[in-house]
């Protein structure tokens, strides 16, 4: 029989390795930020944080600029690279409760609790700054990174997490067809007679 030490060893090392292996599973293995697995897991406790502190939850999306041309023209290297300089600014800017998530391609999200869409604003103009002036480097020269953002926040223009994250998104391509390189707000939704939301 196995001794009650013995027991309680061998599952402290099965509940490590469950750890190991959700942290794995929500873990974008090139940028070391989360992966979009754990947006369902975050959304329930964030939007409760904010409804219990009458607080904003706000949403920053990000897509970096003309990604295929950079990985076409100098290569994948050239996009890895600046995938991993975009996630190092944005891991080095978190604050606590905050979430940084590469959710796809070349695309990124922030959420930030307890923040209003100011002061979001200004950070993501403040990363914005720091990736254009860190190009990346390549065996044809250095090659300039910028990208487009979109911000909604929850509840001040959203009524819902999943609104939320579509409004940023809608405001990523406002500001790529704006000329890119730029960020851009949601509107605020008002309610029409139907009950119905729409941006203003």
């Amino acid at each position: 029989r196995l001794s009650a030490r013995l027991m309680e060893e061998r599952l402290e090392a099965n509940l490590r390795l469950q750890e190991q292996l959700h942290e794995m599973a929500h873990r974008d293995s090139l940028t070391g930020l989360n992966n979009r697995r754990i947006l369902d897991e975050i959304a329930c406790r964030l939007v409760k944080h904010a409804d219990v502190a009458g607080r904003p939850l706000v949403a920053v999306s990000l897509d970096l600029d003309h990604f295929k041309r950079l990985n076409d023209t100098y290569g994948h290297k050239a996009g890895d690279d600046a995938l991993v300089a975009m996630a190092a600014i944005l891991a080095r800017s978190l604050r606590p409760g905050e979430v940084a998530v590469r959710t796809g391609g070349e695309e990124f999200l922030v959420l930030m609790p307890d923040c209003d869409i100011d002061e979001a604003r200004a950070r993501a103009e403040a990363w914005r700054a720091l990736i254009r002036a860190h190009p990346v480097g390549t065996g044809q020269g250095a090659a300039e990174i910028t990208f487009s953002a979109g911000i909604s926040a929850y509840p001040d223009t959203a009524s819902s997490f999943a609104q939320m994250l579509q409004q940023a998104d809608k405001a990523v391509y406002a500001a790529k067809r704006a000329g890119r390189n730029r960020v851009v707000v949601a509107r605020q939704p008002v309610e029409y007679g139907d009950g119905r939301m729409r941006s203003a």
